[in-house]
């Protein structure tokens, strides 16, 4: 055993007692042993301390750490890191689980490749029970079949070796997505030359810090699920089916609409951070298309936000169609602005699914 790397688990949590125990028993079932597993406290109000203590009781290999108010998952994860004493690092969401090889795999694709990161494919499980694999379609493999191809990657039966910067440049502009936080383990390197999770960033914190950490280094990609991510209403990205998106629905739902603007606010200041990363960058060769891109991004969720938000503030709508406009996005803007101003007109925008960024 000692003769292995010991792998700090980082699981932040804030009230999840109902939903902790999947995390930490999919922890438990790892085949790798040579673990250790902190939990991150975000000052709960529930039973959390109790259910995590319970847990400690039966093993000496889990950490209890906590703060006396919410201080945000960025700053959650970086005091597990800080507090960690494994070679490699793995994080874990509170209401998600991993398959039993997650770990055993992991450590031995990054030490028979030589690198850094890895990551792995993942399930989504939505409220209903329904499990989607995130390469669930044609379309999504014959992206990653080109990326492949184009970025003279290493490629093994059942790995992926993606080379750094030229990953980021593509996936943005292809929309690949085969990064997940929960799938990802690497070593401490990592942390010196990417940085830590952004502190501000109260959501996106894991999307901003893998863009930076796969910009400075190469990763593994290990074709196999090694993660189910749960959907759920207490889930604050995936309370929504994104697959099965009713527009109306949405509409009419103030809890709803308050998470989607609090997420967008979020993922627009992470798309800005990226803007200022490819100018700090200068090994990118598509910059130019790489800002156009994060800009229709921008734009577009500006927009969604101020769309979603005409019923219930109009000031705050306006001021979300103007941010908009800042970054590019002008269909229908103005119809909209006229329709929130005075309701009688333009009644029927067609504003559509197909125009708005709802997840």
């Amino acid at each position: 055993m000692s003769d292995l790397p010991l792998v700090s688990v980082i699981i932040p949590t804030f009230n999840r007692a109902s939903l902790l125990y999947r995390s930490i028993e999919s922890v438990l079932k790892q085949s790798y042993g040579h673990w250790e597993l902190i939990i991150v406290d975000d000052g709960s109000t529930d039973n959390t301390k109790e259910v995590v203590k319970k847990y400690m009781n039966k093993d000496a290999r889990i950490k209890y750490l906590c703060f006396e108010e919410n201080k945000g998952v960025s700053i959650s994860r970086n005091y597990g890191i800080a507090e960690s004493n494994g070679e490699y690092v793995a994080f874990l969401d509170s209401d998600d689980k991993w398959e039993v090889e997650h770990l055993h795999n992991s450590i031995k694709t990054l030490i028979k490749e030589d690198t850094h990161v890895s990551f792995a494919l993942w399930k989504e499980r939505t409220s209903s029970g329904r499990e989607y694999k995130i390469f669930d379609n044609e379309k999504r493999w014959e992206v990653l079949n080109m990326a492949i191809k184009e970025l003279n990657t290493i490629s093994r039966e059942d790995v992926i070796v993606f080379p750094s910067p030229a990953f980021f440049e593509f996936s943005l502009l292809a929309r690949l997505y085969c990064c997940q936080i929960n799938t990802m383990v690497c070593s401490k390197e990592v942390f010196k030359k990417a940085g830590l999770f952004n502190n501000d960033l109260l959501a996106s914190e894991d999307i901003e810090f893998i863009t930076r950490v796969v910009c400075e280094f190469e990763f593994c990609l290990i074709l196999h699920y090694h993660c189910t991510y749960y959907e759920g209403e207490d889930n604050l990205h995936n309370f929504i089916n994104r697959r099965k998106i009713n527009l109306d629905d949405i509409l009419n739902n103030k809890e709803v609409i308050k998470k989607l603007t609090f997420c967008g606010i979020y993922k627009c200041k992470s798309l800005k951070l990226g803007k200022r990363l490819i100018k700090d960058l200068k090994t990118i060769k598509k910059g130019k298309l790489c800002l156009i891109e994060l800009n229709k991004r921008i734009a577009i969720k500006y927009f969604t936000m101020g769309f979603i938000n005409k019923k219930e503030s109009k000031i705050k709508s306006i001021k979300f169609i103007l941010g908009s406009v800042i970054y590019g996005y002008r269909k229908n803007t103005l119809k909209l602005i006229t329709n929130i101003l005075f309701p009688s007109a333009f009644k029927n925008i067609n504003v559509g699914i197909n125009d708005l960024w709802l997840y």
